[in-house]
């Protein structure tokens, strides 16, 4: 699964000195429910052998002093609650007309929030599937949030985004927030996973609907001087101080292309930025690569050699591969996981491209990875053990722990740093299963760390 984080300015606080990070505070920690539900993976059990089971993760958004988390109950429902940040209650709505239909734990929710507009999006049940699922308020529930009773019928079905395209087979849906504007962006993949594609489309809040960009890379080329098809693994896409859009991404090959087998397939790091939201795409080199209105796609021929190169024996993993862009230092960071040279050991690494298009390769000494986040001079990964941060002028090599005072128990976290610049962050956990399949509790954390 991969992560992106939207980094909010710095406050005055933060800008006059030096972040000074002591310790964690839990200001709040709530039981949201005990029944949501995981997977058994009997959908995709291959040999009688369950596959991608565990929990399906809550996810966690903020805006305009509300707090919104997104599941699945034990019972198929889609729900969704809200919190005034620090009151006690918690509110819940199930999404009408709709139930959950696969026993797939890649069936993750997509939660975005257009600032526009005020209009809270939802995206579910997806692995490979042929329908586009897809539920939207009403505008101005989440920008004028005490104008609402929270009950369902804020919330309305639109199948296929509401467009007439026909997208094939669709995979890891996800909104990405574009700044200055208040519109999101969307990504899903069509296709598998050694033979798929990178799509986009725009929600326009001023005309309260989405526009299909158009598929922006191709399975086609050739890998190691053979013709085969490969699949996609971003690591999100991140708008810079000037609106443009950047993204990252591993190729995993097929089978017959691989050339270390014992790996995962892929390799990378591959590298494109856009200036016009996304309609066309330059490569590092500043050569075009694609153009959706001339079917023009990134592949693995016209991108020529990656920026990055972590080639396939260093077995770079797609899970926790995560980017980050510094408004203050104007740098773009990558981490990803893989193997040392000496193929003994795997650790975190982070790619840093600075303003000028220079990359620097920083070796983290972390195993554990997580979700990226900056406050004043601190980079932070926060995971399940703890928050964990280093500074670009200690060259991210040196990393403090703060550890929570709290035991957490195993499960699927998500972050909501909508709050950090002025000291403050929440997750979300979905435990895992003591059982396959059985329901596990969501726990909301509100912490504070200044």
């Amino acid at each position: 699964m991969i992560f992106l984080i939207t980094i909010q300015p710095l406050t005055t606080r933060a800008q006059e000195k030096l972040v000074q990070l002591n310790q964690v505070k839990v200001l709040k920690r709530t039981v949201l429910t005990t029944t949501a539900y995981c997977s058994d993976g009997s959908d995709r059990a291959r040999e009688g052998k369950p596959r991608f089971q565990g929990p399906m993760v809550a996810r966690i958004n903020s805006h305009k002093g509300y707090q919104y988390i997104s599941y699945y109950d034990a019972n198929g429902d889609i729900v969704v609650a809200r919190n005034e940040i620090g009151q006690e209650k918690w509110e819940k709505l199930i999404l009408p007309d709709y139930k959950m239909t696969s026993q797939d734990r890649h069936n993750k929710i997509a939660l975005g929030i257009s600032k526009a507009d005020g209009v809270i999006h939802l995206s579910f049940d997806h692995h490979n599937s042929e329908t586009f699922n897809y539920s939207k308020s009403i505008a101005g529930v989440a920008s004028d949030p005490k104008s609402f009773e929270w009950k369902s019928d804020l919330f309305q079905l639109q199948p296929n985004l509401g467009l007439t395209e026909q997208f094939g087979l669709i995979t890891y849906p996800d909104f990405y927030e574009t700044k200055h504007s208040g519109d999101l962006l969307m990504y899903w993949r069509t296709g598998g996973a050694t033979g798929g594609e990178m799509n986009l489309a725009r929600y326009e809040s001023s005309a309260g609907r989405w526009n299909f960009i158009g598929q922006i890379s191709s399975r086609e080329g050739s890998y190691n001087s053979a013709k085969g098809t490969r699949g996609p693994y971003h690591a999100g896409f991140v708008s810079d101080n000037t609106g443009v859009i950047h993204v990252g991404w591993l190729w995993r090959e097929g089978y017959d292309q691989r050339d270390f087998k014992n790996t995962l397939g892929n390799h990378g790091i591959s590298y494109a930025q856009s200036s016009d939201g996304g309609k066309t795409w330059f490569s590092e080199n500043e050569v075009l690569v694609a153009d959706v209105d001339n079917s023009l796609r990134m592949s693995i021929d016209n991108l020529g050699t990656p920026p990055i190169s972590v080639p396939m024996r260093l077995d770079p993993s797609n899970v926790g591969f995560t980017s980050i862009y510094d408004e203050n230092q104007e740098h773009l960071l990558f981490m990803v996981k893989h193997l040392n040279e000496t193929m003994e050991d795997t650790y975190n690494y982070l790619y840093v491209r600075d303003k000028d298009g220079n990359w620097n390769k920083q070796k983290t000494g972390m195993k554990f990875g997580g979700s990226l986040a900056l406050l004043g001079n601190k980079l932070l990964i926060c995971n399940t053990t703890g928050i964990f941060y280093s500074e670009e002028s200690e060259g991210y090599e040196t990393w403090h722990k703060l550890d929570f005072p709290f035991n957490l128990n195993s499960g699927s976290i998500q972050w909501d740093f909508d709050r950090l610049n002025i000291g403050f962050l929440s997750f979300a956990i979905q435990y895992n299963p003591k059982k396959l399949g059985e329901p596990t509790p969501v726990e909301v954390f509100e912490l504070s760390l200044l």
